[in-house]
This record gives C-alpha cells, sequence and structure tokens, in this order.
C-alpha cells in the first residue's frame, strides 16, 4: 500500500458523498451556539423561553440543548430557573 503524504491528509475527499454532506457539521453544535451567543448577548439571566424566542428555537430544542451545555458547564441554572452563560 503506497504512504500517503502529509500534504494528502490535509485535502478533503471530494469524491465521497458522505463526506460532503458532512462538510456543514452537525446541526446540533450549530443551535447549540447559536444558544451561547444569545446568552451572551443579553448579558442577563434568560428563561428557556426568552432563550427559544431570541434564538429562533423552539422551547423542546432549547431545552434539550441548554440541558447539553448545563452539562459541558457552559451554561448555568439558576434558583428561578433562569439560566446564564458559564466560564469556557
Amino acid at each position: 500500500m503506497p504512504r500517503r503524504s502529509p500534504s494528502d491528509e490535509d485535502q478533503p475527499r471530494t469524491g465521497s458523498a458522505a463526506y460532503l454532506s458532512n462538510m456543514n457539521g452537525v446541526a446540533a453544535v450549530g443551535r447549540a451556539m447559536a444558544i451561547a451567543q444569545v446568552m451572551e448577548a443579553a448579558r442577563a439571566p434568560l428563561t428557556l423561553t426568552q432563550i427559544a424566542e431570541a434564538s429562533g428555537l423552539d422551547k423542546s430544542s432549547v431545552l434539550r440543548l441548554v440541558a447539553s451545555l448545563e452539562q459541558c458547564g457552559l451554561a448555568i441554572r439558576r434558583r428561578d430557573q433562569s439560566y446564564v452563560l458559564g466560564p469556557l
């Protein structure tokens, strides 16, 4: 088997349909980043409803994504059930 040069690894495989379909990234990551951006721009605690309205996402999606951000420490739930952005 011929050895690949390091520059070959830097080049995308354009022939694979699966590769091309993944070039847009993971949709959930994009939605989570949209939520983080909303939270940062607010600079104040937000409820799930406020996050959903500001991000354009449905509330059930926001609930799941904020829970994931919370597990990673990127979102903090306050006693009043509002959320703030955690440290990076």
